[in-house]
């Protein structure tokens, strides 16, 4: 009876290499995923975020001088935003700011504040509107524009 060798070193040494990449492999591949991931709700937060202040700053802007319609101007007394009006959709939250300006006030009468919790991606887009206490504006630029902030998140 012969006495082998069961397992050869150069064996050993070539399956430990073998799984060492394998594994580097598939952590790699799985990182890749989930910043891919991450990118494409970043991106559906990015287009959601700039399609409501799209919404705010164009079709929400009741104010008029003469037979023109006042662009970026947003009647304060007869808005109450609500997700509908911003075109969000249900699982989304939306905050705004300067929400210390006294006239921002109105837009928030339904209760839409909502606190951001601290984990949340939170995508803000800066427009410039007036803010009309007066649906009929005279003379039109009398109004002075402001820098609003919408921030949207996911809730």
């Amino acid at each position: 009876m012969k006495k082998g060798q069961i397992f050869s070193l150069d064996f050993m040494l070539a399956a430990a290499i073998t799984f060492t990449a394998l594994a580097i492999l598939i952590h790699t591949t799985e990182t890749q995923q989930l910043e891919n991931q991450e990118w494409i709700n970043q991106s559906g937060l990015q287009s959601i975020a700039v399609s409501a202040s799209d919404r705010l700053t164009s079709t929400l802007s009741p104010c008029t001088a003469g037979d023109l319609k006042v662009r970026n101007c947003i009647y304060v007394q007869a808005a109450t935003l609500q997700k509908k009006d911003l075109g969000l959709p249900a699982k989304y939250c939306f905050n705004f700011s300067p929400a210390t300006d006294s006239r921002m006030a109105g837009l928030f009468a339904n209760g839409t504040i909502s606190p951001i919790p601290a984990t949340a991606d939170i995508v803000a887009i800066d427009r410039w509107a007036t803010l009309s206490t007066t649906p009929t504006v005279s003379p039109p630029l009398s109004l002075t524009p402001k820098k609003i902030t919408l921030e949207v998140w996911k809730c």
